[in-house]
Order: C-alpha cells, then sequence, then structure tokens
C-alpha cells in the first residue's frame, strides 16, 4: 500500500468518526422529538364536555288489588263485608256500607250497626261495632272497588252526632273513615244517637 493511499483511508476513517459524533446525537434528537409530537401530554389535553340527558327514573304507583268490598281491622280480626248505600237510604235493615256520596274523595266513609240494647250502644253489639275497641295504631284496611287500602288508625273516638264534618276531608289527607252508633240511643237501628263512633286510618 503506498503511502498516498494509505493517508486518504486514515483521512477518511477520521472524517467518518467526527461525523458520527455530531450526526447521532441529532438523529436521537429528531426522533425524541418526534415521539414527544405523537405522544400527547395528559397535562395539557382537554377532553371535550359531554353532556348527558339522563332523566332521573319515576317510580311507579303500586297499586294492590283485591277482590269484593270488606273492611278488616287488625285488632278486630274479622273481614266485614260492605254493600253500598247512600246515606238518605241506609237503615236498620242495611248492611255495613261505603257511603255513594263519597266514593272517589279523598275521604271514603263507611256506615255500619251498632243495635241498641237497653237503650245504650256503649258497647259493641255487632261485628260492625267493634271498632270502639280500636285503638290509635292499630293496622286497618279496606278493599273498595277491588283496590286494597291499608294504614295506620289515626283517630278512634267518640263524636257528636251533629259532627258532619267527618264526611268530609277532615284530616287532610286520603283517609277511610269507618263510623257507628256509640252512647245513648232512641231507636233500636241506634240512628238516632247523641253520638258516635268513628276510626280513621290512612288511605295507602
Amino acid at each position: 500500500m503506498n503511502k498516498a493511499l494509505k493517508t486518504y483511508i486514515i483521512a477518511s476513517v477520521v472524517f467518518i468518526s467526527v461525523s458520527l459524533v455530531y450526526i447521532l446525537p441529532a438523529l436521537f434528537n429528531l426522533q425524541k422529538a418526534e415521539a414527544q409530537a405523537i405522544t400527547p401530554n395528559n397535562s395539557n389535553v382537554v377532553l371535550p364536555s359531554v353532556q348527558t340527558n339522563i332523566k332521573p327514573v319515576e317510580q311507579d304507583v303500586v297499586v294492590k288489588t283485591c277482590r269484593g268490598n270488606w273492611l278488616y281491622i287488625s285488632s278486630v280480626g274479622i273481614k266485614i263485608d260492605l254493600g253500598y248505600e247512600n246515606v238518605s237510604s241506609w237503615n236498620y235493615k242495611s248492611i255495613p256500607s261505603i257511603l255513594s256520596e263519597t266514593k272517589g274523595n279523598e275521604n271514603t266513609v263507611i256506615l255500619g250497626h251498632n243495635y241498641c240494647e237497653g237503650g245504650n250502644c256503649f258497647s259493641p253489639t255487632t261485628d260492625f261495632a267493634q271498632i270502639i275497641n280500636v285503638q290509635k295504631g292499630d293496622i286497618a284496611a279496606a278493599c273498595i272497588d277491588n283496590i286494597l287500602y291499608q294504614g295506620e288508625v289515626l283517630v278512634s273516638k267518640s263524636f257528636d252526632d251533629s259532627a258532619t264534618y267527618i264526611l268530609d276531608n277532615w284530616l287532610d289527607r286520603p283517609i277511610v273513615t269507618a263510623f257507628t252508633c256509640y252512647g245513648e240511643c232512641y231507636s233500636q237501628s241506634c240512628q238516632e244517637v247523641k253520638s258516635r263512633w268513628a276510626i280513621a286510618f290512612a288511605k295507602n
């Protein structure tokens, strides 16, 4: 190998070595820059806001069904069949009845017998009149037109015979009111009395 060729080869190796010293870091920095451009910086990424139009689920009102028309008081333990009657036609021959004037009202009213014995109705003389022994807080139920209403007894007490407001929505909430004769009476059917006994329970 002559001296000129040897010098050329050495010079070429030196040139390539020096070039690699500058080129390789530049290539590495270029690749790093490209990678940063491709990979998003999570701290700077702003995601579009998503609005949902999901409405709260409304709970369906569960209607409990039953069969017929009847009244049941837990503390009495007797289911009493009921008829339909209006106030003016109800008498001692009528079975305990839902007063037709109150059908569909907030306050559904039931009227039943407590036959007189010895001129008074202070004690129950019929199954229906057992409502006299009902306590506040007892559970009562009524099947009215195949719909079951049941709830806690809110009121159980004697009312003056002139207290006709118990036919209205007198507790300002959905209720069932049941009443019968109570106290001194002037006829066997106890339609003429000084007072009545009434209970009212929540219509749930």
